[in-house]
């Protein structure tokens, strides 16, 4: 469940169904009935448009996380 364990991420949120209702999803089920979307943020959106930025992030990313 990486959207449990990845909540409280700055640049992302899940988009609830019902206004102002923010429930915890820790089930794929509830996800599915309690949320409608996931949106990050628009500046990293910007960002990752960029074939450069997107690279140099899958980097930064494989150095933090594959080559431990």
């Amino acid at each position: 469940m990486p959207f449990f364990y990845m909540r409280s991420e700055p640049f992302w949120k899940l988009v609830p169904k019902e206004e102002g209702v923010i429930p915890i999803a820790n089930t794929l089920q509830s996800l599915h009935r309690y949320y409608k979307y996931a949106e990050i943020d628009r500046e990293l959106f910007d960002l990752l448009l960029n074939d450069d930025n997107r690279q140099q992030l899958r980097n930064i990313l494989i150095g933090i996380y594959l080559n431990k």
